[in-house]
């Protein structure tokens, strides 16, 4: 089984929520707490803890091959698309 993350670092479904209350400007410290880059969560470090492999890859031609040693290995893994 091959677990795929599409990391973007934000939770971008409160932008959704502000603009909804009217708080469409909202300022940095209310910006900051949409941002999971401090500190970054690790998948890759996560599923090698639960030891399983696990791979970030940044493009297309990384994902394929990933995803090709993903296939080719026994168990469950993890892949990592930051986006």
């Amino acid at each position: 089984m091959t677990n795929i993350i599409f990391a973007n670092q934000k939770y971008a479904i409160l932008q959704v929520e502000f603009a909804r209350v009217g708080a469409h400007n909202p300022g940095p410290k209310a910006m900051s707490m949409l941002d999971l880059s401090n500190p970054e969560i690790r998948w890759v470090a996560l599923a090698e803890g639960m030891g399983m492999p696990g791979w970030r890859v940044h493009t297309a031609e990384e994902f394929t091959d990933a995803l090709r040693q993903s296939l080719a290995t026994r168990g469950p893994s993890l892949i990592e698309a930051m986006i």
